[in-house]
């Protein structure tokens, strides 16, 4: 799931996935206002559901703010306890994501050797190169996550393979050529 949904479509195919898949039926309970204005809103409400994905019993409360022009929504933010929401999304709840991680981490901790980091260098060179998914795929994690310092065209935050492929189609249309310039430390 996305931190943010922006526009009709995105966010109306988000709150049908809550509705249908995560959890089914679902209607908000113990509702609290707290601000109502013609231009705003905010409140707490909870929901107590079994999650159609893990199939645990869910019990979630949420805090929206909702702020509208001319009668319509123009900005939902919520907040929720993301520990709940892991036990709608697994059936093992946060345990599944503590060990993906660790399994992760594990898989990734016996250090590249210079031969190795110069191998992936080039995996990667090759791979922004020729703009190729799947190559990308086989060298990077998921939730890579890839930071240019900068203003240009190019700089700021680039997340997953899609995030990456988009920052090396603009790298490459600016006619930019990624090479690797192997260091390695001398003993001193």
């Amino acid at each position: 799931m996305d931190p943010r949904y922006e526009g009709r479509e995105a966010v109306g195919a988000f709150l049908t996935f809550l509705h249908e898949e995560m959890y089914p039926g679902f209607k908000f309970m113990d509702v609290k206002i707290h601000i109502d204005t013609p231009d705003q809103a905010f409140g707490e409400y909870t929901i107590h559901q079994k999650s159609g994905i893990s199939g645990r019993d869910v019990h979630q409360r949420f805090f929206g703010h909702c702020q509208a022009a001319d009668g319509k929504i123009v900005l939902l933010r919520e907040a929720l306890n993301v520990l709940a929401a892991a036990d709608g999304m697994f059936p093992g709840g946060v345990a599944d994501i503590v060990q993906k991680r660790t399994s992760a981490q594990s898989a990734n901790s016996a250090p590249l050797s210079d031969e190795g980091r110069k191998a992936l260098a080039t995996a990667f060179i090759a791979a922004l190169r020729s703009q190729n998914e799947n190559a990308f795929k086989k060298i990077i994690h998921d939730d890579v996550v890839w930071t240019l310092p900068g203003s240009s065209a190019v700089s700021g935050v680039a997340h997953g393979v899609d995030g990456i492929l988009k920052r090396a189609k603009a790298i490459v249309e600016r006619g930019v050529t990624p090479r690797s310039h192997a260091r390695r430390a001398e003993n001193t």
